[in-house]
């Protein structure tokens, strides 16, 4: 008795573990997984790009505030001259001040563009501690 019980276990185990079929093929398998990613995704893969985003970041003793409040002071006297020229948005994201300036013009030529890049390099050319990129995301955008 005790044997055709065991018997009977054993089958009924073989049985519910073989029931589970694998894929055809290996396309198969991709096809369910990107068909699964595609679902309830949002679409992240154009970021907005900023025309110049200035960072000031630190390597343990702070940011530079002499280049940052130099840098403040332009963008603030460019506004006052120039208003509704370009929209300048400010994120900090470190522990000693580093911040970001992700800067976006609004209706300008390139021309003026180029210029005004130029401008900050210059204004920032002995700063070591600031990056400069040029149409490129804000990084730590919250």
């Amino acid at each position: 008795m005790k044997r055709v019980l065991v018997f009977l276990l054993t089958v009924f185990l073989f049985q519910s573990c073989s029931k589970k079929t694998a894929p055809d093929s290996v396309s198969e398998v991709k096809t369910k997984s990107a068909s699964a990613e595609t679902q309830n995704i949002p679409e992240t893969r154009n970021p907005e790009l900023y025309r110049v985003v200035v960072s000031f970041y630190s390597r343990g003793e702070g940011i530079d505030d002499v280049a940052v409040g130099a840098f403040k002071n332009f963008i603030s006297d460019f506004q006052s001259n120039q208003p509704n020229t370009i929209t300048v948005e400010e994120t900090p994201w470190g522990r000693e001040g580093e911040i970001d300036y992700c800067i976006q013009f609004t209706g300008n030529n390139a021309a003026f563009q180029t210029d005004f890049v130029a401008t900050i390099k210059s204004l920032l050319i002995d700063c070591q501690l600031a990056h400069i990129l040029e149409n490129n995301i804000c990084r730590h955008k919250r």
